[in-house]
């Protein structure tokens, strides 16, 4: 686990200019912290983008099932 410290400004786009939860080039691989998302401070940004990871893993299971003839 890495621990990563950030403040919102403006010259830095404000709360829209934090990454979200996706990590590109990353396949698989998902953030989620204070720093992350367009939304919130300290544990209501933690909770938002660690909400937002898990939908995004959900959905990639979701993504990668379909054709599956036996459901696993």
């Amino acid at each position: 686990m890495l621990v990563s410290h950030d403040v919102v400004a403006a010259e830095k786009g404000g709360y829209s200019g934090r990454p979200g939860p996706v990590v590109k080039g990353r396949a698989g691989l998902f953030v989620a912290g204070d720093w992350v998302g367009a939304e919130g401070m300290l544990l209501n940004a933690s909770l938002s983008s660690a909400k937002s990871a898990a939908l995004c893993i959900i959905k990639d299971k979701d993504v990668s099932k379909k054709g599956d003839t036996d459901g696993t």
